[in-house]
């Protein structure tokens, strides 16, 4: 099963093999990360302006900029933002572990534009000193996404290839992060259902459907099953007797072939059978000198 977009298949490389690195968005001159940590991300940072934390909070409207220019002023090489509302005690640390995942969140929309070029590096980011710890699986972040980022084109390239014959595996997982709607399809996942058969479900469009499977597909939870090839048994060519004779070193000839000559000369005469008496009535019947 191919997909056109390499990138899908890296965020599937991600979630699957649980990789740890960075995975960076470049849109014109500027750059978002996520540090991932065996297929978690760990920290979002971002040049863009719009997808700074900063500015998810004053959209999000649940700190005053009062208090969040106090926040802010304690803000350097060494403490982040997050830290920063915790010490000046604006809110507390589990708040502050739930505001950076909305935030991440967020920033998913980034991944599936199509403006963004990514890229992947093995070597993790260096984090600040004083940081709120806060974690969230990428394929959680893939499947909270916003469904409009998700291109009509990408997910109809994905229904167009999609595998007759398919496992699905931690649904629940997968489900909690489902829209009510799309829950719909898990049924018909679970008994390996046809893409035409989960069509049929009444309450799903074909763009909603297309939608959820392929982000079921890139998140690692829907895999293609390929039928096993048998090999065809080789039997190996019988060797002849001038094979085996090649295959003797060129120092081993000579005594070789003294060893065969002697084993013929020396070799004892086979055992004579005893002849078996003519029986008296053809003798008398056909003389010896008769022809």
């Amino acid at each position: 099963m191919a997909v056109s977009f390499s990138r899908w298949h890296l965020f599937r490389e991600i979630v699957c093999n649980a990789k740890s690195g960075t995975l960076v968005a470049q849109i014109g001159p500027n750059y978002q990360y996520w540090s991932i940590e065996k297929g978690i991300i760990s920290c979002v940072s971002s040049t863009m302006p719009e997808h700074t934390f900063q500015e998810f909070l004053i959209r999000n409207g649940s700190i005053t900029t009062s208090k969040l220019r106090l926040a802010f002023s304690n803000v350097d090489e060494k403490t982040s933002l997050g830290a920063a509302l915790f010490q000046k005690k604006i809110v507390e640390s589990k708040d502050v572990e739930k505001l950076l995942r909305e935030h991440w969140i967020s920033t998913s929309e980034t991944l599936f534009s199509s403006a963004a070029h990514i890229f992947w590096s093995d070597h993790s980011r260096s984090r600040k000193a004083n940081e709120t710890e806060a974690s969230i699986p990428f394929f959680q972040l893939l499947l909270s996404c916003d469904r409009s980022c998700v291109e009509i084109r990408s997910a109809a390239e994905f229904a167009a290839e999609f595998p007759r014959r398919y496992q699905v595996v931690q649904l629940p997982m997968a489900v909690e992060c489902l829209h009510p709607l799309e829950r719909k399809v898990v049924g018909y996942l679970k008994r390996g259902a046809s893409l035409d058969e989960i069509l049929t479900e009444p309450d799903l469009d074909r763009i909603t459907c297309y939608r959820v499977l392929f982000l079921l597909w890139l998140s690692g939870f829907l895999h293609e099953v390929r039928p096993q090839q048998k090999t065809a048994s080789v039997e190996s060519p019988r060797r002849t007797f001038g094979q085996y004779i090649r295959r003797i070193p060129p120092e081993w000839a000579v005594p070789f072939v003294v060893g065969v000559l002697l084993g013929l000369l020396l070799a004892p005469d086979p055992p004579q059978l005893p002849a078996t008496p003519q029986r008296m009535e053809r003798v008398l019947e056909r003389p010896a000198w008769s022809k």
